[in-house]
């Protein structure tokens, strides 16, 4: 899985990938634990919404380049 860090207008630096031809957003489902991690899409009048939870061979490639990002 391919990771880009950017920084977005009104989010700040967010982490996002593709998949299947589809833009997501990676990001934990809950605040108070940062390794529940998920694809998330946007629903409008909802915002960020889980799509699906991250395998834990994707958190590992996710980690490490959060790692390499300094």
């Amino acid at each position: 899985m391919e990771f880009i860090r950017r920084k977005e207008p009104y989010s700040g630096y967010v982490v996002r990938t593709t998949e299947k031809g589809k833009s997501y957003r990676v990001a934990p489902k809950w605040p108070d634990d940062p390794n529940d991690l998920a694809l998330c899409h946007f629903t409008a009048g909802s915002g960020w919404v889980p799509f699906r939870d991250l395998t834990e061979e994707e958190k590992k490639e996710y980690h490490a380049f959060m790692s390499a990002q300094g």
